[in-house]
């Protein structure tokens, strides 16, 4: 009731009353030419509060007992114009960050085809949109690497795998770059990719400087501890010789002071000695000179051996020394005994030399790997100073002691536990 009778344009905005009148003049001098116009048109409507809403109108002519009518049918479009224009918004933001972003961008279709690439990734490629479109960003890879990255694309692209590598890029003037390129596949439906190239060419030629340090650092650990392995018999050979004949010197006539220099020569020696086998030992473990054999050996003798080495310090020190063979632990076995021997003296070793009063106790026992192989367990316990936990993870690094008082203290290299 409040519309009937009342003229067509109060349901229009005031803005659009005029060209709504030319297209009813243009309807009633001439449908056809009104036809010519197009009788599906976008417009404004307007609501009894006065908000406007998108309206498609469709006007048609009609013809009752002679007289024309019009038709005219309004679809509310709100919504669908909204989202169309959220849509374009949301496409003009992508497109000013991509033109924007410091990484190149690129987007493909479902078949892996190039349809858009952003500014920075044509500075890094140096190609053009219209070059790189379709196939055409590959010839963006260097050739070395085309063929890893074509099949690495593929696979993405058949849904077998990630695409995410690292390459070069080689340009048209011959200048070369590197990049991690990475691609996802796209959630708008119609199965593309987006990706991004990010050039890493600084960081790839730090990388590499520091593999080059790190390697020519090694190679010059490695020739020094060579060199050491190698010098083994040039020093061993006459300090030797020189315990040797301080030994055979302390059996000729003498007076006290001078057996008390060749004892303090020989002692002086002894230790001078242990520290350069140490020394010469480690250098071998480190370049992998250390040969360890396979000889059958009796495992009792060679733990009583290891006590027998240590047994004259533990009795000045008046210190207990014992052991145990757990029972079902075989005492024949193939193995480097020279070896086995070497590692319980210097864990005796070290338990007779922190530990003041008590007693060093070790204790072997076994447990089957397979049908011919067991693994022994050896284990040495005193009743010394002991470590602190957080001192434990020290234990084994070479040159190294649990703290710098008990190297003044105590002495030592700091390689037993290292060699060991």
């Amino acid at each position: 009731h409040e519309v009937l009778g009342q003229p067509l344009e109060v349901l229009l905005p005031e803005s659009a009353r005029a060209a709504h009148h030319r297209h009813l003049d243009a309807f009633a001098v001439s449908p056809q030419a009104a036809r010519r116009m197009g009788e599906r048109r976008d417009i404004h409507g307007r609501r009894a509060d006065g908000s406007l809403f998108d309206a498609e109108a469709s006007i048609s002519h009609v013809a009752i007992d002679g007289r024309t009518y019009f038709a005219a049918i309004l679809r509310d479009v709100s919504e669908a114009r909204e989202a169309t224009r959220a849509l374009a918004r949301s496409e003009a933001r992508f497109r000013e960050l991509a033109a924007s972003a410091p990484v190149g961008i690129f987007q493909c279709d479902a078949g892996g085809l190039c349809d858009y690439v952003n500014e920075r990734w044509c500075a890094m490629a140096g190609m053009t949109p219209a070059e790189a479109a379709g196939a055409g960003w590959m010839r963006a890879v260097h050739p070395v690497d085309r063929l890893r990255v074509l099949q690495a694309w593929t696979a993405v692209v058949e849904g077998r795998g990630s695409y995410d590598l690292r390459h070069r890029f080689l340009r048209p003037d011959g200048s070369e770059s590197w990049v991690m390129a990475r691609a996802v596949r796209s959630h708008d439906g119609d199965g593309g990719f987006l990706g991004t190239v990010t050039d890493v060419t600084e960081s790839h030629e730090q990388s590499l400087a520091l593999e080059r340090a790190k390697a020519d650092a090694e190679a010059a650990a490695r020739a020094k501890s060579l060199f050491l392995a190698n010098m083994s018999h040039e020093i061993r050979t006459p300090l030797n010789a020189v315990i040797g004949m301080t030994t055979l010197l302390l059996d000729t006539p003498m007076s006290e002071d001078q057996r008390d220099f060749a004892r303090t020569i020989r002692a002086s020696g002894e230790s001078l000695l242990e520290i350069i086998n140490d020394i010469l030992d480690y250098s071998k473990a480190d370049v992998g000179k250390l040969e360890i054999e396979q000889q059958v050996f009796d495992l009792r003798r060679c733990v009583e051996d290891s006590l027998d080495l240590v047994a004259p310090r533990a009795l000045e020190k008046r210190l207990n020394l014992a052991y145990l063979i757990e029972d079902g632990t075989p005492e024949t076995l193939v193995g480097d005994a020279t070896r086995i021997r070497q590692i319980l003296v210097n864990l005796l070793s070290n338990a007779v030399k922190f530990t003041h009063q008590g007693e060093v106790f070790v204790s072997v026992d076994s447990e089957p790997v397979d049908a011919h192989t067991r693994r022994i367990r050896f284990s040495v316990q005193d009743s010394g100073i002991g470590i602190a936990t957080e001192h434990v993870p020290r234990l084994f690094q070479s040159f190294t002691q649990v703290d710098a008082s008990t190297t003044r203290k105590y002495g030592g290299t700091g390689l037993g536990l290292a060699i060991t």
